[in-house]
């Protein structure tokens, strides 16, 4: 469609809006609306947040229920999570998962339910400051778990593999914003979507390798046999490389994009190596090292 520009005074400049766009995204006289500059396109973004309300939860059938009861629903946008319980330890879950929940609190609680409500409107200004938190939640736990496993200081890796928990609640936060508002550039909301899974997915991997070499999976820990020094090395590249793609995240060439693909294609023939060549114990990190690579690429895939 296109719009006459009308002059407003001696120095304004306007465009009217579709009234069809307007009804669409409840605007009215006095709303605000963000303008993205891209080149010559300039884009609106309304913001105008998705309106979810309440929602009722019934986990009083299960022996037991995970977070994504209730992480699902603050995840897509509602304000207000009506939770039926049937049993204590119920209720004893539901206040471990809240802190998971930014913003979220117990406002009502009886005997058999409780009401978990947003309190903290103001905070979904702040996505921007929440996914670079995730970013470098992200980059520093690989670098720090990376240095106790050169060190052979295993005694600190449960402490390292806790920043997975602050990338899960940082993850949900990131979420829900995109359902409920979208990114700036609306154009790029499912690829940041995807982008923001994906970082998490890296920590998990990290925190399967902590859990792996402390001895949780059924596997004895390994105690002090240090990792091979030709698996620490491909860690570290692969370490590396996350850094470097959360770099482009925010700014890249197309220079860049094919020096990652290089790197990628090179660390590929060396996980290949590693999987075949290293002791038993260490195919395990090399397999988990392998999910934290293929994420990475995934990232980039998403990057335009």
């Amino acid at each position: 469609m296109k719009r006459k520009i009308n002059r407003v005074g001696t120095n304004t400049l306007t465009v009217s809006l579709p009234s069809k766009w307007v009804k669409e995204n409840r605007l009215c006289a006095g709303d605000e609306i963000d303008l993205v500059e891209n080149g010559k396109e300039l884009l609106l973004n309304s913001q105008k947040p998705s309106v979810l309300g309440s929602i009722t939860v019934d986990v009083s059938s299960q022996d037991t229920f995970g977070g994504w009861m209730v992480y699902v629903p603050y995840r897509l946008g509602y304000d207000e999570i009506r939770v039926h319980f049937s049993s204590s330890d119920h209720l004893k879950r539901i206040y471990d998962y809240l802190p998971y929940m930014i913003g979220f609190e117990i406002i009502d609680q009886g005997e058999k339910y409780c009401v978990l409500k947003n309190i903290a409107f103001g905070i979904q200004e702040e996505f921007d400051s929440m996914y670079h938190r995730l970013v470098n939640v992200t980059i520093s736990m690989g670098m720090e778990l990376l240095g106790l496993l050169v060190e052979g200081k295993y005694e600190k890796i449960e402490k390292c593999i806790l920043s997975e928990k602050q990338a899960n609640k940082l993850d949900l936060f990131c979420r829900r914003m995109l359902n409920l508002r979208g990114y700036k550039d609306p154009k790029k909301t499912n690829s940041k979507y995807r982008i923001v899974c994906l970082l998490e997915e890296i920590t998990d991997q990290y925190r399967n390798i902590g859990r792996y070499v402390l001895g949780k999976y059924g596997v004895s820990a390994l105690g002090k046999r240090k990792v091979s020094e030709s698996l620490l090395h491909f860690f570290k590249k692969i370490s590396e490389l996350v850094q470097y793609c959360a770099r482009m995240t925010e700014h890249h060439t197309p220079h860049e994009l094919t020096l990652f693909k290089s790197k990628m294609n090179l660390l590929e023939l060396e996980m290949v190596s590693l999987s075949n060549n290293n002791a038993e114990k260490d195919k395990a990190i090399v397999l988990f090292l392998s999910q934290v690579l293929y994420s990475t690429h995934n990232i980039v895939e998403e990057i335009y």
